[in-house]
This record gives structure tokens, C-alpha cells and sequence, in this order.
């Protein structure tokens, strides 16, 4: 049985509106989680867009979320032979003062490990989408990168729009007990 002592590594709650977040990813842990609460300045919702490095190429993801009268997919990338220049890392609500922060919690699997050939992401996250009647939108995914380099950094973008003052990024790592 591993026992693990998670610790908080890296936090940033925005001032004002931005482009793109990036988010350190220190050596030292084997394993990681990404916790995040986020809005968009666009009236629409967006994808939340995610590169590893700084590299734009190498990546596929599929996420999968349902609003209460249907589930829908949206693949980014097709296989390793065919990827796109990011990740898909979900679906941020727009600037619409009825809708809440969308809160996000991610794993991040094999990114301090240069052995490992795939470094992967996996997400679930979930707001209440009003313009459905109320309905809460559940989403979820995973996302990988063909790179075998350990991730040292991510970042975020939306598809269209900035990413809203007070959105939060909160990393953790684990540390064997």
C-alpha cells in the first residue's frame, strides 16, 4: 500500500482578465493534482485549451459532457498519428452573471517521469448551466501528449475570449509517506 502526503506547490488567483495562465510544475513529486475554478470573459461558453512545455503539437483528447437532456463528445486530435496543437482541458461558462465558476479537478499522470513515452491528464469538473433549465453540466475527460520530456509547465487559454479575473489555479504533489 503507498501512503501519500499531498502539499500544496503552486496557487494563483487572478487580478485581472488574461490570455493565457501558466502553471509550474516543480520536480520532486510523483504524482500531481490540478484544482481550478474558472470563467470566461466571452458571453459564450469556451474550451479551455491546454499545452504542456510550450509545445504546440503532439497532443489528443476527448471529453464527454452531459447538460441534463443530452451527452455529447468533442475529440481534439485522432490518434498519435494524427494530433492536434492542444488539449481540450473542458468547457468554461461565459461571462453570464447567472452562471456559477465552473470548478475543475485534474490529475496529472507520469508528467515528472522522462521514462514514460505518454504523459497523461484526466478531468472531471461541473456547473450549473442555467440556460437549461437549471441543469447541471457534468463534464469529464482525459487528454494525452506524445512527448516523452518531463512537464515541467502548462498553459491555459480559452478558444475565444480571456480567461476572467478571480479564476484560481491551485496545484498539489504527492510525496511518499
Amino acid at each position: 500500500m503507498k501512503l501519500e502526503n499531498w502539499l500544496a506547490v503552486y496557487r494563483n488567483k487572478l487580478t485581472s482578465n488574461t490570455s493565457t495562465v501558466t502553471v509550474s510544475i516543480p520536480s520532486g513529486y510523483f504524482d500531481y493534482r490540478l484544482f481550478f475554478s474558472i470563467k470566461g470573459t466571452d458571453t459564450s461558453e469556451r474550451q479551455l485549451l491546454m499545452t504542456a512545455n510550450g509545445v504546440s503539437s503532439g497532443y489528443t483528447s476527448r471529453i464527454i459532457y452531459a447538460d441534463g437532456s443530452q451527452m455529447t463528445e468533442i475529440q481534439n486530435g485522432t490518434s498519435g498519428n494524427s494530433p492536434s496543437s492542444n488539449m481540450i482541458a473542458g468547457l468554461v461558462p461565459g461571462a453570464d452573471g447567472s452562471k456559477p465558476w465552473l470548478a475543475y479537478e485534474g490529475f496529472l499522470n507520469f508528467f515528472s517521469n522522462s521514462q514514460s513515452v505518454r504523459k497523461a491528464w484526466e478531468f472531471t469538473g461541473a456547473y450549473e448551466n442555467n440556460v437549461s433549465s437549471g441543469a447541471v453540466k457534468t463534464i469529464f475527460g482525459s487528454a494525452n501528449s506524445n512527448s516523452n520530456a518531463a512537464i515541467t509547465s502548462l498553459t491555459f487559454s480559452l478558444s475565444a475570449g480571456s480567461i476572467a479575473a478571480g479564476s484560481t489555479f491551485a496545484l498539489f504533489g504527492a510525496t511518499q509517506v
